[in-house]
């Protein structure tokens, strides 16, 4: 074998992104890596991050090397044995456990959870003030959750109209954004229609399409009821005027605008 300097393997360098770096300095192995982080960190960011973060990437740089540890499987059967390296489960950073929790939760919904009936997804996303509150208080997020699926329930029972009619839903609160960016939004999946119990059992009626009025008419909703459940919250409504005041250029707009707080 020729080796010449085009086929040189180069080093990661702090040009490119942290995650793209981290994953090309696994080849030079972990201590290479946790320098890099710890080098990225003081240059690039000049401030500490979170430690969740930091324990975030450390986890995954750590995802699959025998060296962290890892579980001997024998066959009886054949004789064979295969080691396989301890994962992080951690979730954001590792496609690799985020994919596999993500195949796993997926199998469990369609399976176990969901019927066979017709599902919509409603998305909401939250402007600047209202996600980095939800970010920080679990509480906000909880209730934002709350206000949105009960605002598309009643919208969808209305539509169809029956009386005593039930539907459900599951709701996935996302924290980030594609570029791992704090961005809090809802993905929820709302039965696309309605059940009425009939003699033993329950019958599911299907909702016509929302129309792009009624979808304007869930958006306020929502926007009226996070307003009224904020103003029930003076430390909350507090922290929201701090970051306007930081944030000038950002509103609170789901359809129309509206003040959040007074």
């Amino acid at each position: 074998m020729v080796a010449s300097d085009a086929c040189r393997v180069s080093t990661p360098t702090l040009r490119s992104s942290l995650l793209r770096d981290l994953c090309a300095s696994r080849f030079f192995g972990l201590e290479y890596s946790d320098r890099l982080l710890e080098r990225y960190l003081r240059q690039r960011l000049g401030a500490q991050l979170p430690r969740y973060v930091e324990d975030a990437f450390r986890s995954f740089m750590a995802c699959g090397v025998f060296a962290r540890g890892f579980i001997r499987c024998h066959c009886d059967a054949c004789g064979e044995d295969i080691l396989v390296a301890y994962s992080c489960k951690s979730r954001g950073v590792c496609p690799s456990c985020g994919a596999r929790r993500m195949a796993n939760l997926a199998a469990q919904m369609v399976d176990r959870v969901l019927p066979n009936v017709p599902i919509r997804q409603w998305v909401l996303s939250l402007p600047f003030e209202l996600g980095a509150l939800c970010a920080k208080r679990p509480e906000v997020l909880t209730g934002m959750g709350r206000i949105f699926y009960e605002t598309v329930a009643t919208e969808q029972k209305a539509r169809l109209g029956l009386a005593g009619s039930e539907t459900g839903a599951v709701s996935f609160p996302q924290r980030f954004g594609s570029s791992l960016n704090a961005h809090v939004h809802f993905h929820t999946l709302v039965l696309d229609g309605a059940v009425v119990r009939e003699g033993q059992g329950v019958r599911f009626h299907e909702a016509p399409p929302p129309s792009r009025e009624q979808i304007e008419h869930v958006a306020g909703r929502v926007r009226d009821r996070a307003v009224r459940f904020l103003a029930k919250h003076a430390e909350v409504a507090a922290e929201i005027r701090r970051l306007r005041s930081e944030h000038p250029r950002w509103n609170f707009k789901l359809v129309h605008d509206a003040e959040i707080c007074p």
